[in-house]
């Protein structure tokens, strides 16, 4: 087992280690980022589906590609962990420019075994900082306008529902009132035959 190695990505750290010779991050500290929680992917059926297969093609346990670190005083190791051929799926769940980040510093990794992180000049950071919340912006506002969309859709469905229910309640009343109507004429038809 290699030291911990800690990178900056935009201001925030994200651990990587390397374990048995595989690249494991931090699930954790990259949901963080982007202020989410782990399992907000990992109970989705796609990364359900994803894990499983990786599984399947390597050959491997869940527990031998996501395994959870708990207590100690070392904070930047406690989280969810998760191995290399996931890390890339997970970091594109969360910002397609943090994926390609975390695709390089993979690639870094495996082929030097450590890795760089070059040092952004504070207009740069700037920038890179307001593109990354204007993304977070858009994707917000997008899940706003497909939530609104749905409630509207739930709310259009609901008044269809209350207006086929008074018809079939008025149609009902009328059926009655017929049946009420052909009751009264067969007695007195029955009346009459008397």
């Amino acid at each position: 087992m290699q030291a911990l190695q800690i990178f900056e990505y935009e201001s925030s750290s994200i651990e990587f280690e390397i374990i048995n010779g595989q690249v494991f991050a931090n699930a954790t500290s990259m949901a963080t980022v982007f202020k989410k929680k782990p399992n907000d992917i990992f109970k989705t059926k796609m990364w359900i589906e994803y894990e499983e297969e990786v599984c399947i093609q390597l050959n491997y346990r869940i527990e031998d590609i996501r395994f959870g670190k708990k207590g100690g005083n070392d904070k930047d190791n406690q989280g969810s962990w998760i191995h290399e051929e996931l890390i890339i799926e997970f970091a594109r769940r969360l910002n397609v420019k943090f994926s390609i980040w975390c695709n390089k510093k993979i690639a870094e990794l495996l082929k030097t075994g450590k890795t760089e992180i070059r040092k952004q000049n504070p207009l740069e950071l700037a920038k890179s900082t307001i593109l990354l919340l204007t993304e977070e912006l858009e994707s917000t506002k997008a899940r706003g306008d497909y939530e609104f969309e749905a409630r509207h859709n739930e709310e259009r469905q609901r008044k269809k529902a209350e207006k086929e229910i008074i018809e079939l309640k008025s149609e009902l009343t009328s059926t009655k009132t017929d049946l009420h109507k052909l009751e009264d004429q067969e007695d007195l038809r029955n009346l009459y035959r008397r």
